[in-house]
C-alpha cells in the first residue's frame, strides 16, 4: 500500500512471498487450489483463534511452521509468541484485512484492501518467491503480478517454501544486495 501511494519516497521495493492483494483476493474467491492452500486463514478467523493457537504450548501455531528450518529456531519463536499480545497481533492482522461471511469456506470472502493497487512505472520492484510455498499457489499468484507491477523482476527459488529467508538466506541476501546496487545506480537488471 505504501509503495502504491508514495512511490517517490522509495528507491525500490523488495517483496518476499507476499501476494498482491487483488490477485490474492481473486484467487481466494475463485480458485479451489488457492482456497485449499489458504485454509489456515479460516483457522485464524474463527472465534477463539488466539486460544486455539496458544493452547498446548503453541502446538497449532507450530504445526503451521512444520519445517526443517523451524527446529533450530524453535525456542526463539516460542519466546516471541509468549510476549504479551504477540499471537493476538497475528490474528488482528487477518481480522483487519479480511472478512469471511462464513468461518467454514471462502464463499463471500472480501478484503479491506483497496482494489486495483498498481505501482508506478518508475518504481523498480523485486519479488523473491519460494516455489514450494504451502500457503500460496506460486504460479497463479506470480502470473497476475505484471498487470499491477510494471517495473518487475521475479526471482524464483525452486526448492524454497514460503519462508525463503530461512530456506535460502544467502540467495535472498545476494538478490537484495544486487537489486540495491542496481537501483542505486538507476539501472535495473
Amino acid at each position: 500500500m505504501f509503495a502504491s501511494q508514495y512511490p517517490d519516497l522509495l528507491k525500490g521495493l523488495v517483496i518476499l512471498n507476499a501476494p498482491h492483494p487483488d490477485v490474492f483476493l481473486n484467487l481466494l474467491q475463485n480458485d479451489p487450489q488457492q482456497q485449499q492452500m489458504s485454509q489456515y486463514i479460516l483457522t485464524l478467523e474463527r472465534n477463539g483463534a488466539v486460544g486455539n493457537l496458544t493452547a498446548n504450548n503453541f502446538a497449532l501455531l507450530a504445526s503451521f511452521l512444520n519445517a526443517s528450518w523451524f527446529i533450530p529456531r524453535e525456542e526463539a519463536y516460542y519466546d516471541a509468541w509468549s510476549q504479551p499480545n504477540e499471537v493476538n497481533a497475528t490474528v488482528w492482522y487477518y481480522d483487519a484485512n479480511f472478512f469471511l461471511a462464513s468461518n467454514d469456506s471462502f464463499e463471500g470472502f472480501t478484503s479491506t484492501f483497496p482494489s486495483n493497487i498498481t505501482l508506478s512505472n518508475n518504481l523498480s520492484t523485486l519479488v523473491l518467491w519460494g516455489m514450494e510455498d504451502q500457503a500460496l499457489d506460486s504460479k497463479s499468484n506470480l502470473a497476475g503480478l505484471p498487470q499491477y507491477v510494471p517495473n518487475l523482476r521475479i526471482i524464483e527459488f525452486p526448492l524454497s517454501t514460503h519462508y525463503l529467508q530461512h530456506n535460502v538466506p544467502e540467495g535472498v541476501a545476494n538478490s537484495i544486495l544486487q537489486f540495491i546496487a542496481n537501483t542505486t545506480n538507476n539501472t535495473y537488471y
